[in-house]
């Protein structure tokens, strides 16, 4: 486990699931991000992105830059953290 800032020059053999939490900055780190999956031996992954639904649409926003990967979206319902 691990965040953004720690992210660079790490290298962990057999990924098979990122977690990010929070978008990313920008396309380019979110590729770097996810790219930690499908590295020999595993060499396909999943990514699960935790964020808010307006994040997810900005997420959605960079299907082009990302190669055109598709982004399914889960809500995880409402709920009161006070109580």
């Amino acid at each position: 486990v691990t965040f953004e800032a720690m992210a660079r020059g790490l290298h962990f053999d057999a990924v098979d699931t990122v977690f990010i939490v929070g978008r990313p900055a920008n396309h380019k780190m979110y590729l770097h991000l996810a790219g930690r999956t499908g590295r020999y031996p595993v060499l396909e992954g999943n990514v699960v992105t935790i964020c808010t639904k307006g994040d997810g649409e900005h997420l959605r926003s960079w299907k082009r830059q990302l190669g055109g990967i598709e982004f399914k979206m889960l809500e995880a319902g409402n709920y009161d953290i006070d109580g």
